[in-house]
């Protein structure tokens, strides 16, 4: 795991940023690069669908 993303897990861990997350409504969920890396592919392929087939197009 990178610097940065264990800095952010253990960030994640403390009690400060747990409430004050909570506070915003935030659920969060740590993911290790590569598996966040597959949910955005998977996600921009899933909503890319739905752009494309909403015809919505970029201004």
């Amino acid at each position: 795991m990178n610097k940065v993303a264990a800095d952010v897990a253990q960030a994640l861990k403390t009690p400060e940023v747990q409430k004050r997350l909570a506070d915003y409504g935030v659920d969060v969920e740590f993911m290790e690069p590569e598996k966040f890396a597959s949910y955005i592919k998977s996600e921009t392929a899933r909503w890319g669908k739905v752009v494309k087939n909403a015809g919505i197009q970029g201004q």
